[in-house]
């Protein structure tokens, strides 16, 4: 599939931030003025020309557009000017069929250079967009260190090509498929969390998971010395991201549940004992932590076998997940294709989420498994914060998990939001599980507890409640619960008010929401009143709509009174000193802590909208309801109501482009009736033509008969003639001689009677 892209500036200049941060960027080429100036507004320090100060750039933007041969001629200088990042722009003219070819062209030129992809690259050019040859293209690359170049050139790399190769350093679809998985394994690596990389190769892969995460280090592991030693040269960082020589399937020198992350890409099917490779895999990956693992999907040829040599064994989805869902709770599951070699050779590149359950797909080059490891198995593990920095105050309290909970590997794996599996199936088995087996009244089985109330409200399905109730209402009876317990009293109260307001059992949800807003959530952390401002606000609002309007200005106005004292200190709020529940330590801020009470102050100003118009109601009940909203919540909805506006527009011109394709296929249906019935003419013409053809050949005959018996005729006709000069002559000799008898008998008569 190869589609035409176009060149959005502004979208550039985001993508280009946010993939090589800030700094002097410099512009060249033929739209470097225009470039510059997007960038500048989105606070890079871009020029358009070189600065006389002796700094490099941290970036040069390239616009080929202008000419590619032009443009490249500049490289070895930009090069020799130590300039990080280049991003070249290119509109690719060519016809289909020769586009990609140019592109790859292009790219191997930069890479001659010295240059190699960046690791924002599949940022910047997601993968199916690759198959888009024609148009618009823009390659980022970054400059190879120079003690790595000058060991490793890029001759060397093609001697080790066999087994391996640096796929930064390599164009076109197997180097894009490779990378891509690590950029696709990002999205699942958490902040702070150790990541492994095992049988990392050349170590491309590890860098590019540190540079797309948050992770706290990635350390690669491969078993030949030739790897290490070039993926050291070339992506190690001190303390961050290095590398190894071992063993997959024995991981010596790495702690039991010391890693969070593993990427393990196409090992599987290389390794002696697969079996023993995932306990090894196992045995290092903490309780929730993840580990993406992909294998070579049915590898055959025509004689059954992979013809690679170096592959041991031959996966199949089925075997693949059997194998894996034997040491790991599956997460997810995707199907990736790069096309052009053996499997799926006409394909374009892919990667598709599919259900591990019933996977749906028709062609897989690549099978790739999300697993987990069962967090409610601890196994004695230690738990280690690596998210957040912990303050040593035992008054610490928000992320204080390895404290107030039995099990702290839950937290990231069942209850924070962004980072609890991304798995529903999952989710309700942690909950269901933990539910069950911990104690009533624990930290644990409140968090357990608060997830399947929510369940059922994203379900709306409330056919547990009978059952459910009960547990609510005893976690709800703890008299001195500690500031854990708390946390999860207060969210309990508020999600069964809302699901009892949902299930149309108005007095139900309101007792429940008075329970909400009558915990104080100081001694947990200020960011709790969030729930305990949405109860007031929810009571505020069924008041309203019984005309209770007085009733609704004392909950509004508490609502703002509480968050004036939840935020002022005091004697009143010890809890609070130097926000400790909010931004924990100083060097090191909860940046959850400081946004969630951005949002805290926002459900503050929702009460005041409303108190401004709540003496008018009755009268304009439409205008209480459209100030019902903080100043985010307005913004949020002004950007909702763009976006439908654009989805509108966008399904209008889809509608339009669905009417003109209707009219295209009418035009189609009705082009291929007339080139049916043209044919079935010609067919006629044909057959008329044969039939012409055979009626002449019949005139012919017969035209020769014609002339046949013309001739006989004639020849009959002088036959005839002759016939009867001859009669006539024969006529006349006849008549002379009857007339000569008559005469001698006229004479005889005449001597007889004479």
């Amino acid at each position: 599939m190869v589609n035409e892209r176009y060149f959005d500036v502004d979208t550039f200049s985001i993508s280009l931030r946010d993939a090589f941060g800030f700094g002097r960027y410099l512009c060249l080429g033929s739209s470097a003025a225009d470039i510059a100036a997007a960038l500048r507004g989105k606070l890079i320090d871009a020029r358009t020309r070189s600065s006389d100060d002796g700094i490099a750039p941290h970036a040069v933007v390239l616009d080929l557009r202008g000419g590619v041969d032009d443009g490249l001629a500049q490289l070895p200088e930009i090069f020799k000017s130590r300039v990080r990042y280049v991003v070249a722009i290119h509109d690719i003219k060519e016809s289909a069929e020769f586009a990609l070819r140019e592109r790859e062209a292009l790219e191997r030129r930069i890479i001659t250079i010295g240059y190699r992809k960046a690791a924002a690259y599949y940022d910047i050019n997601p993968y199916a967009s690759l198959n888009e040859a024609h148009g618009c293209f823009i390659a980022p690359f970054e400059r190879v260190p120079d003690a790595a170049l000058g060991r490793y050139n890029l001759e060397i790399l093609e001697e080790e090509r066999l087994l391996h190769t640096d796929m930064l350093r390599e164009t076109g679809r197997r180097s894009d498929a490779h990378c891509v998985r690590y950029r696709y394994a990002a999205e699942y690596i958490r902040p702070g969390d150790r990541v492994l990389d095992v049988a990392c190769g050349l170590g491309y892969g590890s860098r590019m998971l540190f540079e797309a995460t948050l992770a706290a280090s990635v350390h690669g592991v491969d078993l030949s010395d030739f790897g290490i030693n070039y993926a050291n040269a070339h992506y190690g960082l001190a303390d961050k991201v290095r590398f190894s020589v071992g063993d997959a399937e024995v991981l010596g020198g790495i702690a039991d549940a010391s890693i969070d992350f593993i990427a393990a890409f196409e090992t599987i099917e290389h390794v002696p004992h697969p079996e023993r490779y995932l306990a090894e895999l196992k045995r290092v990956l903490a309780p929730g932590g993840r580990v993406m693992l992909c294998a070579p999907n049915d590898w055959t040829d025509e004689t059954g076998r992979d013809p690679n040599p170096f592959h041991l064994h031959v996966y199949t989805w089925e075997k693949l997940k059997s194998e894996v869902s034997s040491k790991f709770l599956l997460e997810k599951a995707f199907i990736q294709v790069a096309g052009g070699a053996m499997k799926c050779h006409f394909s374009p590149r892919s990667w598709q989420e599919v259900d591990p359950s019933n996977p749906e797909y028709e062609e897989a080059e690549w099978v790739v498994f999300l697993g987990m490891k069962d967090p409610t198995e601890p196994a004695g593990a230690t738990f280690k914060e690596t998210a957040w920095e912990i303050p040593s105050s035992s008054r610490f309290n928000v992320s204080a998990f390895a404290r107030d909970y039995l099990n702290p590997w839950l937290v990231k794996s069942m209850v924070a939001i962004g980072l609890r599996s991304r798995s529903p199936a999952l989710l309700d088995r942690f909950r269901r599980k933990v539910f069950a087996a911990a104690p009533a009244l624990s930290v644990d089985a409140g968090a357990a507890l608060c997830g399947l109330i929510y369940e059922q409200i994203e379900r709306g399905d409330f056919s547990e409640r009978d059952e459910l109730k009960p547990a609510v209402d005893h976690y709800l009876a703890v008299k001195r619960p500690s500031p854990h317990q708390r946390r999860w009293q207060v969210s309990i109260a508020y999600a069964w008010g809302f699901a009892e307001f949902l299930r149309e059992n108005i007095a139900e949800a309101e007792r429940y929401f008075r329970k909400c807003s009558a915990i104080d959530p100081v001694p947990y952390s200020p960011i709790l009143g969030n729930k305990t401002l949405d109860a007031l606000f929810l009571r505020a609002v069924l008041c309203a709509g019984r005309k209770d309007f007085g009733g609704a200005r004392v909950l509004l106005q508490k609502s703002i009174g509480l968050v004036r004292r939840w935020s002022e200190g005091g004697a009143r709020n010890t809890w609070l000193a130097a926000w400790l529940n909010v931004a924990g330590s100083n060097r090191s801020p909860l940046p959850f802590g400081l946004a969630e009470m951005a949002i805290l102050f926002d459900k503050s100003a929702r009460a005041a909208y409303m108190l401004a118009v709540i003496d008018s109601c009755d009268e304009r009940p439409g205008a209480f309801a459209r100030e019902a909203r903080g100043f985010l919540e307005r913004q949020i909805d002004y950007l909702k109501s763009e976006l439908r506006t654009l989805n509108w527009d966008n399904r209008q011109k889809t509608l339009e482009a669905l009417d003109l394709n209707a009219g295209l296929q009418r035009l189609k249906q009705h082009a291929d009736t007339l080139a049916d019935q043209l044919l079935e003419r010609d067919h006629r013409v044909e057959e008329l033509a044969g039939e012409v053809v055979k009626q002449s050949d019949r005139a012919q005959e017969l035209a020769a008969e014609v002339i046949k018996q013309d001739k006989l005729a004639q020849d009959l006709a002088r036959q005839v003639m002759d016939i009867d000069a001859h009669a006539q002559s024969m006529g006349k000799n006849l008549q002379a001689e009857i007339e000569s008898r008559d005469r001698i008998i006229a004479e005889l008569l005449a001597k007889l009677q004479g």
